[in-house]
């Protein structure tokens, strides 16, 4: 619901806004003049890119993954959302990588609601190196539905944390594992 909120309030942001909003912002969107941007007014303009729906804004952007503020770092994350396109699915993938656990824990779920399969390799990476934000990678494979990280999910269900135990057999549900080890 939260997510439906801001959706819909990017919308109607763009809505009240001329049609060539994003043209006449497109100088701001430059790298160097878009990281002297206050982080607010930098994560405006990427959910106006988010609310245009129009993938030939991601390359503008495309440059946010390098955001030295993890804020808009997250907030790329978010408007990656909004698309579903080979060019958003190689920047989540490449936020995967990034320093701060909370961009990877939201690149994460992105990849899970998406169901980028690309993705079970990294997201099955993240769970064998116990990653600081696991839960999200565990419910992104889950939601992916890929056999391939069955392996993986299958050495968590004997974890100390009961947290981890449980989403890991809640994603082999999820997988479809009827005869999963016991």
């Amino acid at each position: 619901p939260r997510r439906h909120r801001a959706r819909a309030r990017r919308r109607r942001a763009l809505r009240q806004r001329p049609d060539n909003a994003l043209a006449l912002l497109r100088p701001e969107l430059e790298e160097e003049h878009f990281r002297g941007l206050d982080v607010r007014l930098a994560s405006r303009y990427l959910q106006l890119v988010a609310a245009s729906g129009d993938p030939a804004w991601l390359g503008p952007v495309k440059h946010a993954l390098e955001d030295p503020r993890p804020y808009v770092r997250m907030e790329l994350m978010r408007t990656l959302a909004e698309f579903d396109t080979p060019t958003s699915h190689a920047m989540l993938l490449a936020a995967l990588q990034d320093n701060e656990p909370d961009v990877r824990a939201e690149a994460a779920t992105v990849l899970g609601q998406q169901r980028v399969v690309a993705a079970v390799g990294p997201l099955t990476e993240i769970v064998r190196r116990n990653d600081a934000r696991l839960l999200s990678a565990i419910r992104a494979l889950g939601r992916i539905g890929d056999p391939a990280a069955l392996p993986a999910l299958h050495i968590l269900l004997s974890h100390h944390r009961v947290s981890l135990r449980q989403y890991a057999c809640i994603a082999i549900g999820d997988i479809g594992d009827t005869q999963s080890e016991k």
